[in-house]
C-alpha cells in the first residue's frame, strides 16, 4: 500500500511524492529533493516537528495527502589550512582535501548528523550538533581527538580555535578544551565560569567572563599569561589578538595589552593616546586602533606596522583598517587609502604608483604581503607582493562590477577570487594556492559565497554546488541549493503587470472629458479675451453724453436684478431640502433676469469701448505684479512698466523691445516672467533665480500658465508639458520628473517646490524635498486629485471623495495623520505660514501643522471661509460671526474686538494682522498693533469700505468713493504720504511685501511704501530723473514715445504725472505737449482741448462701469454654481430621502430617549435595555443602508452619504451616553444582584465539586442522587449564565472596588479530576448507529479526563459526526484518545482556548464564538486582532469571529482562503500567506484588510509583519510589499529601492524597520513614530535585532552597542546613556521606554522616566539580570536567583514591594497592559499592579497551582494548568471571567455521566425483564404474563414489585437496588401499566447488512427455507432468545418483520464477529 506526500518548499513550491508504507523517510526525502530541483535538506511535518530519516512511513504516521516542508538551510564552509568541510543543508557534512588536514571524516561520519557549527584548527575540525555534542576529526595532536573531554562536551554554545586546540563554551557559561597542550590544557579551569567570549592567538586563549574580568591560558609567549595586567582587566568589552598577543578595549574605551612585546603585548609608549577607542585590527606583529574622532593609534613591531609616524598626519578620518602579515592599510572617509608597515623589503612594490587609483574605495582585503581594494564604480586596485595577488593586471579587464574577494594566503604564495555582479569569478596571485580558476571556470557560475584555506578555494553556487581549486583536491559535491526563495520574479509577469496597469488607466477616462471640455471653453473666453485688447480714438465724440447715461442705467439695472439674485442665493444656502426646490424655481427667474440684464450691460459697455471718443482711454484693467523689492505692470498696449530695484527685476529695459503684447506677469523673489501673445515667455531680474530663460528659450512655446516659487519658474505648455527654470534647490530643474509631466493641469508652489496636478488627478512634485518637493510617500494616495494648497513647506491636496493628502515638512503641515480620520468631505483649505485649516462639508474646521485649532474647536461650525496670517488664522461662521486661534501677535487672539466682530462681509489678512470688513462698510482689526492690528487713528474715516489689501505689515483700503485710506507700519505703506491726493477714483490696489500700488479709473498708477524697508527710505511714484525737470526734458520724454500709437502715449503720459513729483505747471506742459503732438495725427484732426478733457473724464465712468459689469459676471458664475449644487443636492436627497428620514427618526428617538433616561427623577424600569437597544438596533440598519450606497456613490452623494454617516457616528455616541448614563444610575442595582448571584455561586460551590467527582466516578456514586445533582447543576449553570450576561452588559460599568470584588467571586472552581494514568484504557459500549461522538464522550467520562480526538489503530482520527458502522469498526477494535495540551491566544479584551480535540472556547469581550462553533473542529492555532479572531483548521481553510469591524467576517474571502500556512493580524485586518506563497486580507479596508492594490505584487510571501493599521510582506527575493494606511507604513514607496535582501522587519504600532542582510536598516511609516530613521542611518549597521516602544525603534549592533530613533519621549533619543550601552544582550520596551540587559547582567533604561525610562531608584538591585518584562509604563526583571526587581509607575505594576517575599524562585513573568504575573518554580503564581486588571489574584489563587504556562490580554490573565484546564482573573470585559463556559463545561460533564449511568441502568433491567419473559415452557416471549406476575392483580407495576421480584427470583442482571427506581423512571415515567410494561419489553433491531431471515434454526438444515431477503433499515420484532449455531458460529434469533409479517430465524452475529442486527 502507498500513500501520497506533498512535499513543499518555503517558497511554496511544491511536489507530489509517491511512497510505500515501509519506506524510510531518507528515501521519501532524496525523491523530493529530486523532483524539487533542491539540495539536501530536512523534512519537517505541518506541527514543526523534525522527522527522523530513519524510520518509516508508516512509523511517522503520514496519511496519503499529508503536507510536509522540505527545509534547506543555508552551506556553510570551514577550511583548515589544506581542507574544506561543508555543513550541508539536512545538517551532514562533506569533506575534502588533505587527509592529514581533516580532508577525510570517515571515521565520524555516522555521527555528522544535525550538525550547526564547525569550526578549525591547522589540522583539525570540530563539529557542533544540535544537541549540544561535538565531534571532531582530523589530526589528534590538534584538536582532531576529543574522547578525554567526550563526556563534558554537552550543550556546547560555541567553540574557537587556536591553531592546535580548541575552547569550547558551554551553555552554562563554563569552558572545555583539548588539543595541543601549550593551548588546550587549562589550569584555570575554576575560573572559567559565566564566559561569554573567547579570543585566541596561535597558542593561547583569553575568556572575557560575564563581570567583564578576562582568564588567560596557554603558552605565556603567545599571551597566555595576563597575571602582569590581570588588576586592571576589568569591564572589558572586547578582545583583539595578533600572533602572539591580546589587546582588550575596556568600558572606557581604554586598551590594556599583553603578550608577546614584539607582537603588539606591550602598548605602554601610546598608552596615554589609547582614549575613546572604537576598533582594534592587528596584522602578525602589531596592533592599530581607530579613536572616535577618526585617528589611528598603532603599536607592536616598527618594521611590520607598529609604526605609523610616517603616516600619521594623513590618519584622518579613518573609517576601517585591513591587515596583511607586516603592513595595514586605512580607508578615510573620502575614500582614499593610507598604507604603512613593511612588504618583506621587496624594492619592486611602490604603493606611490596605484595611489592615484585609490578612490572612492569601499573595502580592503588582505592576502600575506598583498592588498585589493574595491573601488566604488566595482573596479580592483592591487598593490604588494605579485606571489600573493599584487599585481592583478592580467586580469585587469574582467575585474569589473566587483560584489567581494576573498584571499588564500598559503606559505609560499596567496590568491585572491572575487565574485563579480553576475556570478562569475576572477582569480589572480599564487596559481598553486587558488590564483588560477580556468581549470574550473565553466563551472564558476552563479557564485554566492567563496570560501579559502591555506591551499585553495571553495565556491558555493546558487544550485547548491561546491567548486574547488588550488591544491585542494576536490570533486563537485551536492550541497543543498541556496535560498531557492531568493529567485527574482520572472520579468514577463512584471511587463505583464504594466500592461494591466496601463490597460486600466486606458479604460478609466473620468475626468479627462471633463477637463477636455473646461479646455475648450478655456480656448473660447481666451480668443474673447484678445479681442478686447483693440483701443481706438474716436474723432467725433457723437452722442458720448447720451450713451454714457444709457451705459449707466443698464448698469444700475442690472446691479439691482444682481442683488435681488444674491439675496435669493442667501436663502438658497440656508434652505432646507423641502425649501430649496421652491427656492430654486426662483432663483433660476432671478438668474434668466439678472443674466439678461448684465449682458445689456456689458454690450453697452462694450459698444462705448469700440466707439469710444478719441482722447478717451479705454484700455483694458492694468496688472500689477511684484518681486520682494519691485513692480512691474501691464499698459494698455500691451507693454509693461517696471521700477523698484533693478537686481529683483526693478529694470526691465535689457528686453523692453520684446515686451508687447504682455498677457500676464508672474514674479519670484527676485525676477519676472511674462507671457506674450504669441504665448512665447521673456523673463528679466535676478538670472539664478529665474530671470534668465535662455536655457529653455527654445522651448518657451505656447505657453498657457506660468507658476513660481521663491526662486524659480514652472510654465505649462499647451500638450500639457511642463518647462522649468531658475534655482534647482527651487524647482527650478524638473529633469528628474520630466517623463511624468504630461497633461498637467495646473500647478502650485510651496516655498522651494513645486506641484502639478495631471490630468488624471494624479500628482508630481518636485524641488527641495523637505519643502514638499517630494511626495513619493504619498504617491499612492495622489489619485483624483481636485486641488492643492501649500504652506511655505508643506502641500495639501484634496481628492474628488473630500479626502486630503499632505506631504512636505510636517511642522509646516506636512504630517496629517493625527487628525486623518477628520479629513473626510472636505471642501476647502487654507494656509497660513506653517500649519492648513480644512472646512468640511458640515461646516466644522481642522488643523494640523503648527498651529492647532483645539481650543476653539466647539465653536467653528458653519463656516462659510477662513483668511491666514503668518501664524494665526480667522474664520467667518455663517452668522458673521469670527473665530480666530493661532499666535496671539499674529492675530490668534480677537478677544479685544469680539463683540464688534458681527455681520462681517469679508477678512483681509496682513503677516500679523487682521482686517474685517462689516456688512456697513466699516472695518474692525486686530492682531500686532504697529503693523496693522490698530486702526483706531483712521477709524471714522473707515466707512463704505469697498475692499482691503495687505502688505506685510500694513493695509490699504478703498472706499466708497474711490478715495483711499491705509493704517499700519509706515514703511510699509501704511503711510502714502505725498501720494494722498492722487488716490483718487482707485480701481484696484495690489501690493507686495512692502509697497502698494493703486489702479486709478484712468488707467494710471500710483505707489507708495517701501518695496525693501530694510533699506530705508520711501517711494512714491516713479522717480523720472530729478524731481522738478525742466520743460525741456519732458519734451525730450514725449518725444521718445512718438513712434508709439497714440493710446499707449496717453497711458504712459498718466503713469508719468502719476509716478512723478511734477510740478503742476510742468504737468500742465505736458499735457499740452501731448494735446500739439496729438494734434498732428490725421485720425485726430479736428479735436479740441476741451472735448479731449471731456473724453478724459468721461473715461472714468466707462471703466468703472467695466468693473461693475465684471464683477457682476463674477457673481452670476457663482450664483450658476450655487444654483447647479442646489439642484444636484435636490436630486441626491431625494435618492437619499428614506435614509434621510431614518436618521431623521433616529435622531428624535435619541432625544426623547436622553429625555427619558438622562432627565432629573428618572427612574429605571425593564423596558431600558430593550428600548436602548431597538434604538441601537435601527441605528445600525442604517449605518448598513449608508455604508452599502457608500461603495456606489460618488461625487455630491458621496458626500452627502459622508456627511449622513457623520451624522450616524452622533447618533451611536449619543445612545452609548444614554446607555452609560442609564448603567451609571443602575449601578447598586446591578452590584445587588451580582451579590446575589454571587452567593448562590458561592453556595452551589461544593456541591458542584462534589457533582465533578461523581462525574469521574459514576460506578461509585447513589445512582439515586444524579437526577438531584444534574438538576443542581442545571441550576447553577443557568445562573452562572445570567451573572455572565450581566457582566456582559454592564462590561462599561465603572465600578466601585467592591462590586469588581463581586464579579471575581463570580468564578466556578471546578477542578477536574486528576489524570494519574494517561496510558489507562476502559471498555466501552456503543450501538452500531450511534455517533462516533457519543462513543468519544463516554471514553472521556470512563477515563475522567478532557476532550480529546479518536484514532484508530492505523492512527487515522475518526470523524466524530460520523456513524460507527460507517467508520468500519468491530467488536474489540482498539482506539486511542488524543489530548492535545491546551493552546490559549489572547485579544485585546478576549481569550480564545483550543481544546485537546481541536475545538475552540471563547471568552470575554470580542470572544462570542457561537455563530460560528459548529465549524471549529481540528482547529490548528489561532490569531487574534484588536476584538476580533481567525483560525486555521487542519484542511488550511479559515473561520472567524468576534467584531466585524475587526476582521470578523472573512465571508467575502471564503473561497479563496485554501491552504492557508500562516495569518498575521493588524489591530482591524488579517492576512493569511497561503501555500502557494499569496496572501489573502479581510477586515477593515483602511486598517490593512484590502490589499487589492498590490495583490499582484503578493507573490512567494515568505512572513508577514503589522503594524497597527498597515502590513509589510517579505517575499522570497528579499523585497517588500506594503499595503494599508500610509500614515501606519502602508505606503513603502518612498524606499522601495532600499527595500531589497530584507532579512526581517519589526514594526511599532506606526511605522516598520527591516533589517536587511547586510545589516543596515530600512525605515518608513510614519516619520515621528520611527519611520524616518535618516538621522542615525549611517550608525546603522550590522543591526542584529531591533525592539520598539510605541513611537520608536532602538536598534542592537553586533557590537553589542545600540541605536535609536523615533519620538523622544517614546525612547528615541538613547543619547544620555550611549555611553553604557556596550555589549547589550537584548533590549526590552514598554510604552514609553526601553530597557537594555547588558553583558554583566546590569540594565540601562531610558525614555519616559515615569515609564520605566528611569531606573535609578533600583539601579544597585539590578544585577545579573537574566530577563525583563515589560507592562505599558513598567519593567520587571528576573535576576538569577529567582527574585525580581521592578520600576517604572507602581499602577502599572512598578512597585511589587506588597508581594516582594513571595517572588522567589521566579522562572517567567507574564505581563497586561497594567499588571504582571508571575510563574514561580513550584508552579504558583503572584501577581501584582492594577487589581482590576489582573493584578490581584486572591479570588482564584488556590486555583493556581502547577500552572504551565500564562496568557494575557489587555487587562486581564488566562493560566493554563498541569491537568490542561483553564484559571482566568482580571477584568472580566477584557476576559478575565471564564464562568459561563466552565459552567457549560461542568454541565456538559454531569449530563454524559448522568445519561451513561441511567441508560446502563435501563439496560439492565429490560435485559432482566427480558430474560423473565421468556421462563416458560419453550422458551416463548410472553411479556403480559409477566405482567400479570409483577402487577399482582393492580393495573400498574410499581417500585416495590419490581425490586420484590428480582430479589425473589434471584435474577443476576448486575442491578443494585438504587439503580430500579431510576431505571423505572426513565423507562415509564407515566406509570409501568400493562400497554407500557409490554411496549418496553418488545424487542426491537434494526437491519444492519443485508441478510436473509429463514423458516428454520439451522441454516445447513434439508428443510430450511428463505421466506425472504430482509432490507437494510427494516424493523424487527425479536421473540426469543439468541441461540448460538455451534457448527457454523453463528448466533441466530427468532424474529418478525414488522412491514409484513414475515416470520423466521434471522443471523445476529457471524463468527468473524460482523453484526447484522442493531
Amino acid at each position: 500500500m502507498f500513500v501520497t506526500l506533498n512535499v513543499s518548499l518555503l517558497s511554496g513550491k511544491t511536489v507530489t511524492v509517491k511512497a510505500e508504507l515501509d519506506d524510510t523517510l531518507e528515501a521519501v526525502k532524496i525523491r523530493a529533493q529530486t523532483a524539487l530541483g533542491a539540495g539536501r535538506g530536512r523534512l519537517v511535518d505541518t506541527s514543526g516537528n523534525i522527522l527522523d530519516a530513519c524510520s518509516t512511513v508508516e512509523d511517522a504516521r503520514l496519511h496519503d495527502g499529508d503536507t510536509l516542508t522540505l527545509h534547506i538551510k543555508q552551506v556553510q564552509v570551514q577550511a583548515t589550512s589544506a581542507a574544506f568541510a561543508a555543513v550541508l543543508g539536512d545538517g551532514s557534512v562533506v569533506t575534502g582535501g588533505e587527509a592529514a588536514f581533516g580532508g577525510d571524516s570517515s571515521a565520524v561520519q555516522e555521527k555528522l548528523k544535525n550538525v550547526q557549527q564547525i569550526q578549525a584548527t591547522h589540522k583539525a575540525f570540530a563539529a557542533i550538533l544540535g544537541d549540544g555534542s561535538v565531534v571532531t576529526w582530523g589530526v589528534p595532536g590538534e584538536g582532531g581527538d576529543s574522547t578525554t573531554v567526550q563526556d563534558q562536551l554537552k550543550n556546547v554554545q560555541h567553540i574557537k580555535a587556536s591553531s592546535r586546540a580548541f575552547a569550547a563554551v558551554r551553555g552554562d557559561g563554563s569552558v572545555v578544551t583539548w588539543g595541543q597542550a601549550a593551548g588546550g590544557d587549562t589550569v584555570v579551569q575554576d575560573q572559567l565560569t559565566n564566559v561569554l567570549q573567547i579570543q585566541a592567538t596561535q597558542r593561547a586563549f583569553a575568556a572575557i567572563l560575564g563581570d567583564g574580568s578576562v582568564v588567560t591560558w596557554g603558552n605565556p609567549a603567545y599571551g597566555g599569561d595576563s597575571s602582569a595586567v590581570q588588576g586592571q582587566l576589568k569591564n572589558v568589552q572586547h578582545i583583539q589578538a595578533s600572533f602572539r598577543a591580546f589587546a582588550a578595549i575596556l568600558g572606557d574605551r581604554s586598551v590594556l595589552t599583553w603578550g608577546a612585546a614584539d607582537h603588539g603585548g606591550d602598548s605602554s609608549a601610546v598608552q596615554h593616546q589609547l582614549r575613546n577607542v572604537q576598533q582594534i585590527q592587528s596584522s602578525r606583529h602589531a596592533f592599530a586602533a581607530i579613536l572616535g574622532d577618526g585617528s589611528v593609534v598603532t603599536w607592536g613591531d616598527p618594521f611590520r606596522g607598529g609604526d605609523s609616524s610616517a603616516v600619521q598626519h594623513r590618519l584622518k578620518h579613518v573609517q576601517q583598517i585591513q591587515a596583511c602579515r607586516y603592513c595595514f592599510a586605512a580607508i578615510l572617509g573620502d575614500g582614499s587609502v593610507v598604507t604603512w608597515g613593511h612588504y618583506m623589503g621587496r624594492a619592486d612594490i611602490d604603493f606611490d604608483a596605484v595611489q592615484p587609483h585609490l578612490k572612492n574605495v569601499q573595502q580592503i582585503q588582505a592576502c600575506g604581503f598583498a592588498f585589493a581594494a574595491i573601488l566604488g564604480d566595482g573596479s580592483v586596485v592591487t598593490w604588494g607582493d605579485s606571489s600573493y595577488g599584487g599585481n592583478s593586471s592580467a586580469v585587469q579587464d574582467q575585474l569589473k562590477d566587483v560584489q567581494q574577494i576573498q584571499a588564500c594566503k598559503g606559505a609560499s604564495g596567496g590568491a585572491f577570487a572575487a565574485i563579480l555582479g553576475d556570478g562569475t569569478v576572477v582569480t589572480w596571485g599564487n596559481p598553486g594556492v587558488g590564483g588560477n580558476s580556468t581549470a574550473v571556470q565553466d563551472q564558476l557560475k552563479h557564485v554566492q559565497q567563496i570560501k579559502a584555506s591555506s591551499f585553495g578555494f571553495a565556491a558555493i553556487l546558487d544550485d547548491g554546488c561546491l567548486v574547488a581549486w588550488g591544491k585542494v583536491s576536490l570533486k563537485l559535491v551536492e550541497v543543498g541549493r541556496l535560498a531557492e526563495e531568493q529567485v527574482q520574479p520572472a520579468a514577463s509577469d512584471a511587463l505583464e503587470g504594466s500592461k494591466d496597469d496601463e490597460s486600466k488607466s486606458d479604460q478609466d477616462p473620468s475626468g479627462r472629458r471633463l477637463r477636455w471640455e473646461s479646455k475648450e471653453v478655456k480656448k473660447q473666453l481666451d480668443a474673447n479675451a484678445e479681442r478686447v485688447r483693440k483701443f481706438q480714438l474716436d474723432a467725433t465724440g457723437r452722442r458720448k453724453n447720451h450713451v454714457v447715461f444709457s451705459m449707466k442705467e443698464h448698469v444700475e439695472a442690472a446691479d439691482a436684478s444682481v442683488q435681488r439674485m444674491q439675496s435669493l442665493a442667501g436663502v438658497l444656502r440656508k434652505a432646507t431640502i423641502e425649501k430649496m426646490t421652491e427656492c430654486l424655481e426662483q432663483a433660476h427667474a432671478a438668474e434668466l433676469e439678472a443674466q439678461s440684464a448684465v449682458a445689456l450691460a456689458r454690450r453697452e459697455v462694450q459698444e462705448r469701448v469700440d466707439h469710444g471718443d478719441s482722447l478717451t482711454l479705454l484700455t483694458s484693467r492694468a496688472q500689477v505684479s511684484g518681486t520682494y523689492n519691485a513692480f512691474g505692470v501691464i499698459l494698455g498696449d500691451g507693454s509693461v512698466l517696471t521700477w523698484g530695484d533693478a537686481r529683483f527685476g526693478g529694470d526691465s529695459s535689457a528686453v523692453r523691445g520684446q515686451l508687447k503684447d504682455v498677457q500676464q506677469i508672474q514674479a519670484t523673489e527676485h525676477a519676472f516672467a511674462a507671457i506674450l501673445g504669441d504665448r512665447s515667455v521673456v523673463t528679466w531680474g535676478h538670472g539664478l533665480y529665474g530671470g534668465d530663460s535662455r536655457p529653455v528659450q527654445g522651448q518657451l512655446k505656447n505657453v498657457k500658465q506660468i507658476q513660481a516659487s521663491e526662486g524659480a519658474f514652472a510654465a505649462i505648455l499647451g500638450n500639457g508639458s511642463v518647462v522649468t527654470w531658475g534655482s534647482a534647490d527651487c524647482g527650478g530643474n524638473s529633469r528628474a520628473v520630466q517623463g511624468q509631466l504630461e497633461n498637467v493641469q495646473q500647478i502650485k508652489s510651496s516655498r522651494s517646490a513645486f506641484a502639478a496636478i495631471l490630468g488624471d488627478g494624479s500628482v508630481v512634485t518636485w524641488g527641495l524635498a523637505d519643502d514638499g518637493g517630494d511626495s513619493n510617500a504619498v504617491r499612492d494616495q495622489l489619485k483624483t486629485v481636485q486641488q492643492i494648497q501649500a504652506t511655505g513647506a508643506a502641500f495639501a491636496a484634496i481628492l474628488d471623495d473630500g479626502y486630503v493628502v499632505t506631504w512636505g515638512a510636517p511642522f509646516y503641515g506636512g504630517d496629517s495623520s493625527l487628525v486623518q480620520n477628520q479629513l473626510q468631505n472636505v471642501r476647502e483649505i487654507q494656509a497660513a505660514g506653517h500649519a492648513f485649516a480644512a472646512i468640511l462639508g458640515d461646516g466644522s474646521v481642522v488643523t494640523w501643522g503648527g498651529c492647532g485649532s483645539s481650543y476653539v474647536q466647539d465653536q467653528l461650525k458653519n463656516v462659510q471661509q477662513i483668511q491666514a496670517t503668518g501664524a494665526a488664522f480667522a474664520a467667518i461662521l455663517d452668522d458673521g460671526s469670527v473665530v480666530t486661534w493661532g499666535a496671539p501677535f499674529y492675530g490668534g487672539d480677537s478677544s479685544l474686538v469680539q463683540n464688534q466682530l458681527q455681520n462681517v462681509r469679508e477678512i483681509q489678512a496682513a503677516g500679523y494682522a487682521f482686517a474685517a470688513i462689516l456688512v456697513d462698510g466699516s472695518v474692525v482689526t486686530w492682531g500686532a498693533c504697529s503693523w496693522g492690528g490698530d486702526s483706531r487713528a483712521v477709524q471714522d474715516q473707515l466707512k463704505t469700505v469697498q475692499q482691503i489689501q495687505a502688505s506685510d505689515k500694513a493695509f490699504a483700503a478703498i472706499l466708497g468713493d474711490g478715495s483711499v485710506v491705509t493704517w499700519g507700519h509706515a514703511l510699509y505703506g501704511g503711510d502714502p504720504g505725498l501720494m494722498q491726493k492722487h488716490l483718487m477714483n482707485v480701481q484696484q490696489i495690489q501690493s507686495s511685501r512692502g509697497t502698494f500700488a493703486a489702479i486709478l479709473g484712468d488707467g494710471s498708477v500710483v505707489t507708495w511704501g517701501v518695496p525693501n524697508p530694510r533699506h530705508g527710505g520711501r517711494i512714491e511714484g516713479r522717480q523720472l530723473g530729478n524731481v522738478q525737470q525742466s520743460r525741456a526734458s519732458i519734451e525730450a520724454f514725449v518725444a521718445s514715445f512718438c513712434n508709439r500709437p497714440v493710446a499707449t502715449c496717453i497711458v504712459v503720459v498718466a503713469v508719468a504725472v502719476a509716478f512723478c513729483r511734477i510740478a503742476e505747471d510742468s504737468a500742465t506742459a505736458l499735457l499740452l505737449l501731448l494735446s500739439r503732438w496729438a494734434a498732428r495725427q490725421p485720425e485726430v484732426h479736428g479735436s479740441n482741448g476741451g472735448r479731449q478733457q471731456a473724453a478724459l473724464k468721461n473715461n472714468s465712468e466707462v471703466l468703472r462701469c467695466k468693473v461693475r459689469v465684471s464683477h457682476m459676471e463674477a457673481e452670476l458664475a457663482k450664483f450658476r454654481k450655487l444654483a447647479k449644487e442646489a439642484g444636484e443636492k435636490i436630486k441626491v436627497f431625494s435618492s437619499l430621502r428614506e435614509i434621510c428620514e431614518d436618521v431623521n427618526q433616529a435622531e428624535e428617538e435619541a432625544e426623547r430617549a436622553f429625555a427619558l433616561h438622562c432627565g432629573p427623577g428618572n427612574h429605571l424600569t425593564q423596558s431600558d435595555d430593550s428600548a436602548l437597544a431597538a434604538l441601537k438596533t435601527a441605528v445600525s440598519n442604517v449605518t448598513a443602508e449608508v455604508e452599502q450606497k457608500l461603495h456606489t456613490s460618488q461625487g455630491l452623494e458621496l458626500k452627502e452619504l459622508r456627511s449622513i454617516f457623520g451624522r450616524i457616528q452622533k447618533i451611536q455616541k449619543a445612545v452609548d451616553g444614554i446607555k452609560e448614563t442609564v448603567q451609571e444610575r443602575s449601578r447598586s442595582q446591578c452590584l445587588g444582584k451580582v451579590k446575589e448571584a454571587a452567593g448562590a455561586l458561592a453556595h452551589m460551590e461544593k456541591k458542584l465539586v462534589s457533582l465533578v467527582a461523581a462525574a469521574s466516578k459514576p460506578g461509585e456514586q447513589p445512582i439515586e442522587r444524579l437526577p438531584e445533582l444534574l438538576k443542581e447543576a442545571k441550576s447553577v449553570a443557568e445562573e452562572a449564565a445570567k451573572v455572565q450576561s450581566l457582566i456582559h452588559s454592564s462590561q462599561k460599568l465603572q465600578l466601585t472596588l467592591d462590586a469588581k470584588v463581586e464579579f471575581a467571586r463570580l468564578q466556578v472552581r471546578c477542578k477536574a479530576a486528576d489524570r494519574k494514568d494517561i496510558f489507562r484504557t476502559v471498555t466501552v459500549k456503543a450501538g452500531l448507529q450511534e455517533e462516533v461522538e457519543t462513543l468519544k464522550l463516554r471514553a472521556q467520562t470512563a477515563l475522567g479526563v478532557g476532550k480529546g480526538r479518536l484514532s484508530d489503530s492505523c492512527g487515522s482520527f475518526l470523524d466524530a459526526s460520523a456513524r460507527i458502522e460507517e467508520c468500519s469498526m468491530q467488536n474489540g477494535d482498539a482506539l486511542t484518545l488524543h489530548i492535545s495540551p491546551i493552546k490559549v491566544c489572547g485579544a485585546e479584551g478576549a481569550f480564545a482556548a483550543i481544546l485537546g480535540d481541536g475545538s475552540v472556547v471563547t471568552w470575554g469581550s470580542g470572544g462570542h464564538s457561537s455563530a460560528v462553533q459548529d465549524e471549529l473542529k481540528n482547529v490548528q492555532q489561532i490569531q487574534a486582532s484588536g476584538f476580533a479572531f481567525a483560525a486555521i483548521l487542519d484542511d488550511g481553510s479559515v473561520v472567524s469571529w468576534g467584531d466585524a469591524e475587526y476582521g470578523a467576517d472573512e465571508v467575502a474571502m471564503q473561497d479563496q482562503l485554501k491552504n492557508v500556512q500562516q495569518i498575521q493580524s493588524s489591530f482591524c485586518a488579517f492576512a493569511a500567506v497561503l501555500g502557494s506563497g499569496s496572501v489573502v486580507t479581510w477586515g477593515d479596508a483602511d486598517g490593512g484588510g484590502d490589499s487589492s492594490a498590490v495583490q499582484d505584487q503578493l507573490k512567494n510571501v515568505q512572513q508577514i509583519q503589522a503594524s497597527r493599521n498597515a502590513f509589510a510582506a517579505i517575499l522570497g527575493d528579499g523585497s517588500v510589499v506594503t499595503w494599508g494606511d500610509a500614515a501606519f507604513g502602508g505606503n513603502s514607496r518612498a524606499v522601495e529601492d532600499e527595500l531589497k535582501n530584507v532579512k526581517q522587519i519589526q514594526s511599532n504600532g506606526f511605522a516598520f524597520a527591516a533589517i536587511l542582510v547586510d545589516g543596515s536598516v530600512v525605515t518608513w511609516g510614519n516619520g515621528d513614530r520611527g519611520g524616518n530613521s535618516r538621522a542615525v542611518r549611517d550608525q546603522l549597521q550590522n543591526v542584529q535585532q531591533i525592539q520598539r516602544s510605541d513611537a520608536a525603534f532602538a536598534a542592537l549592533l553586533g557590537d553589542g552597542s545600540v541605536v535609536t530613533w523615533g519620538n523622544q519621549r517614546y525612547g528615541g533619543d538613547s543619547t544620555p546613556v550611549q555611553d553604557q550601552l556596550k555589549n547589550v544582550q537584548q533590549i526590552q520596551a514598554s510604552t514609553f521606554a526601553f530597557a537594555a540587559i547588558v553583558e554583566d547582567g546590569s540594565v540601562v533604561t531610558w525614555g519616559g522616566s515615569s515609564s520605566g525610562g528611569c531606573s535609578l531608584a533600583v539601579q544597585d538591585q539590578l544585577k545579573n539580570v537574566q530577563q525583563v518584562q515589560a507592562s505599558g509604563f513598567a519593567f520587571a526583571a528576573i535576576l538569577g536567583d529567582g527574585s525580581v526587581v521592578t520600576w517604572g509607575d507602581a499602577e502599572y505594576g512598578g512597585d511589587c514591594t506588597a508581594v516582594h517575599d513571595q517572588l522567589t524562585d521566579v522562572y517567567q513573568i507574564q505581563a497586561s497592559f497594567s499588571s504582571f504575573a508571575a510563574i514561580l518554580g513550584g508552579g504558583s503564581v503572584v501577581t501584582w499592579g492594577d487589581a482590576d486588571s489582573g493584578g490581584d489574584s486572591s479570588a482564584v489563587q488556590d486555583q493556581l497551582k502547577n500552572v504551565q504556562q500564562i496568557q494575557a490580554s489587555r487587562n486581564a490573565f488566562a493560566a493554563v494548568l498541569g491537568n490542561g484546564s483553564v484559571v482566568t482573573w482580571g477584568d472580566a470585559y477584557f476576559g478575565g471571567n471564564s464562568t459561563a463556559v466552565q459552567a457549560k463545561a461542568t454541565l456538559t460533564s454531569v449530563s454524559t455521566s448522568y445519561q451513561q449511568l441511567t441508560s446502563e441502568a435501563c439496560n439492565s433491567v429490560l435485559a432482566a425483564l427480558r430474560l423473565a419473559a421468556r421462563r416458560g415452557e419453550g422458551n416463548l416471549y410472553q411479556p403480559e404474563q409477566l405482567f400479570d406476575e409483577l402487577a399482582e392483580g393492580s393495573e400498574e407495576v410499581n417500585q416495590r414489585q419490581l425490586t420484590d421480584f428480582f430479589a425473589r427470583y434471584g435474577l443476576e442482571c448486575g442491578l443494585s437496588d438504587e439503580k430500579v427506581p431510576v431505571a423505572l423512571q426513565m423507562l415509564a415515567p407515566y406509570g409501568l401499566t400493562r400497554r407500557a410494561f409490554v411496549a418496553v419489553l418488545s424487542d426491537y433491531q434494526r437491519v444492519a447488512r443485508d441478510i436473509s431471515i429463514t423458516n428454520s434454526f439451522e441454516i445447513q438444515s434439508s428443510q430450511v427455507q428463505k421466506v425472504r431477503k430482509l432490507q437494510v433499515g427494516e424493523l424487527l420484532e425479536i421473540h426469543g432468545a439468541i441461540q448460538k449455531d455451534d457448527s457454523l458460529g453463528l448466533e441466530r434469533v427468532p424474529c418478525k418483520a414488522l412491514v409484513d409479517g414475515a416470520s423466521g430465524w434471522v443471523t445476529v452475529r457471524a463468527k468473524n464477529g460482523v453484526e447484522y442486527l442493531y
